[in-house]
C-alpha cells in the first residue's frame, strides 16, 4: 500500500490479540463500527497548534507515545539532550505536554497530521481491503480463529492506511534527519517508520521492556534498535534481527542511581 508492507501496519492487534488472548467476541460490533467510521467519517483535528514547518524543516523527529512513566522518559531523557528547540516532537495526547518541564518549540499531535485527500484514500482503502479478503478468511480458518476477527483486521488496517497518507505529507512536508521512537510496532508508529524507510529516512527504535516473545519486538521495521545490554542483544538476534542492527545503550527511561536493598531490588 503506497510502497508500504501491509503486514507492518498490522503487527499490534495480531501481538496483542492472538498472542495473549485480548480480543473477545464481545468486540465484533465495536470493530465493526469502527472500520465503517473510518471510511465515512471526515478528518477533524482534536488539538489546535501550529507548528512553524519551515523552521522544524530537518530536525530529528521523536515521537511520544504514551504519558506513562517507563515510556514517556525513554524519549524524553533524550529530547533533553538534544534540546528543546532542536527537535521535533510527535505527541500521542495533551497529557504528555504537561508532563514536560521544557516544552519543545517544534510540536504536533497525532490528530494534528497534515490533511489528506480522504476521497482517494476511502478509495485505494476499499480496494486493499477487497484484494485481501481471500487471505484474511483463510488465515482465519487455518488458524482456527473466530471468523469476525477478520474485522478486526480490517477496521485497525483502513485506519492504518489513512495514516500512511497522512505521513508521507508530513515527511515530505519536514524531511526529517531521522526518526527515533519508542516501539516501532505500535499502532501510529508502524506506519511512520515504514513511511520514513520508504523515503530512505533513518528510523531508529528503543525497547520499553523485556524481550520474551519472538513476536514482541521482531521482525525489527526500524533500521536499528537500542537495547539495554547483552542478554537483550543475544535475545534479539536468537529471534532474528542482525547483530550489525543492535546498539547497546542501556535503558534511557531509569535513573543511574538506584536506592535499597540489592537483593530485593
Amino acid at each position: 500500500y503506497q510502497g508500504v508492507c501491509i503486514g507492518s501496519l498490522i503487527a499490534t492487534p495480531l501481538n496483542l490479540d492472538l498472542l495473549y488472548g485480548e480480543y473477545k467476541p464481545s468486540k465484533f460490533i465495536f470493530d465493526l463500527l469502527q472500520y465503517y467510521r473510518s471510511i465515512l467519517r471526515p478528518q477533524k483535528k482534536q488539538y489546535s497548534n501550529n507548528i512553524d514547518y519551515e523552521k522544524a524543516k530537518g530536525l530529528p523527529l521523536i515521537t511520544f507515545i504514551s504519558e506513562r512513566d517507563h515510556i514517556f522518559n525513554m524519549s524524553y531523557s533524550i529530547y533533553k539532550i538534544l534540546g528543546y528547540n532542536n527537535v521535533v516532537c510527535l505527541l500521542m495526547n495533551p497529557e504528555i505536554l504537561k508532563k514536560m518541564e521544557i516544552k519543545p518549540l517544534h510540536y504536533l499531535f497525532f490528530d494534528e497530521l497534515p490533511k489528506i485527500n480522504i476521497r482517494k484514500w476511502r478509495r485505494t482503502s476499499y480496494r486493499l481491503v477487497k484484494s485481501i479478503q481471500n487471505e484474511i478468511n483463510s488465515f482465519t480458518k487455518s488458524y482456527g480463529i473466530f471468523g469476525y476477527y477478520r474485522w478486526r483486521i480490517y477496521s485497525h488496517l483502513a485506519l492504518e492506511t489513512k495514516n500512511v497518507q497522512a505521513f508521507i505529507r508530513l515527511i515530505n512536508i519536514l524531511s526529517p534527519s531521522l526518526i527515533l521512537t519508542e516501539h516501532d510496532r505500535f499502532s501510529y508508529i508502524a506506519s511512520l517508520i515504514s513511511v520514513a524507510k520508504r523515503s530512505a529516512i533513518p528510523t531508529y527504535t528503543m525497547v520499553h521492556g523485556t524481550i520474551n516473545n519472538s513476536i514482541g519486538y521482531t521482525p525489527l521495521l526500524a533500521d536499528r534498535v537500542f537495547c539495554w545490554g547483552g542478554r537483550q542483544e543475544l535475545e534479539l538476534i536468537k529471534y532474528g534481527v542482525e547483530r550489525k542492527a543492535i546498539s547497546i545503550t542501556g535503558a534511557p527511561q531509569l535513573h543511574n542511581t538506584r536506592f535499597g536493598d540489592r537483593h530485593e531490588i
